[in-house]
């Protein structure tokens, strides 16, 4: 019995390594954004033009309230508009932002980069860590923006997002 658990998890590991083709951990890149809670509106969306991200942005505006802010917030975060002004069409020539949505019980929440791999049938995973640097957390409902800068994704089939820490 021990003996297939052994196998078992060395095959787990093997398959791992065989489908994951890259993987990025680098936080240099990454902005949180605080912007407004939508219930089932968690995912991972990919950007590959200019012309893409003005479309999301246009079409969420007032559902996520993206707009710009003058001041900065109480959390720290720019407000999404403030954030994507870097992203002109000379950006998009040789790289992609991935725009994860994020949705949390708490605004106490906060959240850290782990990375994401693309497997060689063309799933990219984008991995999360929530966080609470409290002992208590609000009870307020949060909704999150994470912008993150990579080279060029042109042949993704699937999006998924693996969130870990306060939701395992």
């Amino acid at each position: 019995m021990k003996i297939l658990f052994k196998i078992s998890i060395v095959l787990s590991l093997f398959s791992a390594l065989l489908f994951t083709s890259g993987f990025s951990t680098s936080n240099d890149n990454i902005q949180f954004i605080k912007t407004n809670w939508v219930e089932n509106s968690e995912g991972v969306i990919i950007v590959n033009s200019h012309k893409e991200l003005l479309e999301y942005y246009n079409v969420n505006l007032k559902k996520f309230s993206l707009g710009p802010r003058e001041k900065i917030a109480s959390d720290s975060t720019i407000g999404f508009a403030n954030a994507i002004e870097k992203y002109d069409e000379e950006y998009f020539k040789n790289s992609s932002i991935i725009i994860v949505i994020l949705e949390e019980n708490s605004g106490s929440y906060r959240h850290k980069y782990d990375g994401y791999s693309v497997n060689k049938i063309g799933t990219l995973t984008v991995s999360i860590k929530t966080t609470c640097d409290s002992d208590y957390a609000t009870c307020d409902m949060a909704g999150w923006h994470v912008i993150i800068e990579t080279n060029k994704l042109d042949n993704i089939k699937e999006t998924k997002l693996c969130k870990t820490g306060l939701h395992q």
